[in-house]
Parts: structure tokens; sequence; C-alpha cells
């Protein structure tokens, strides 16, 4: 079974924006979770700062 973490977030403009992360490990703990959560969006907008 393939397991999915999606992640919401709201754009400057208050739309709802999700992303979807496959290939979760089953046993993600909550703080891992959390950490995702805190720094994937770092991350996505310094790949978009590169590009």
């Amino acid at each position: 079974m393939e397991y999915i973490l999606l992640m919401s977030f709201l754009t400057e403009n208050g739309e709802k924006s999700n992303l979807n992360i496959s290939g979760v490990k089953p046993e993600l703990t909550p703080a891992e979770r959390n950490t995702l959560l805190v720094l994937f969006p770092k991350i996505f907008l310094e790949m978009i700062k590169v590009n």
C-alpha cells in the first residue's frame, strides 16, 4: 500500500493550495510530519527562486 502525505496551504491571495507527497513511510511520526510541514514550504520557495 502506498501512503501519501497531503499538505494544504493558504496562498497569499487566501486561496487553498494542496501538495501531495507520495511514497511516505507508513510509520511517520507526528514530529516528522510537523518537520515536513515547516521545512517543505521553505525548500519549495528556494527551488522557485533558483529556477
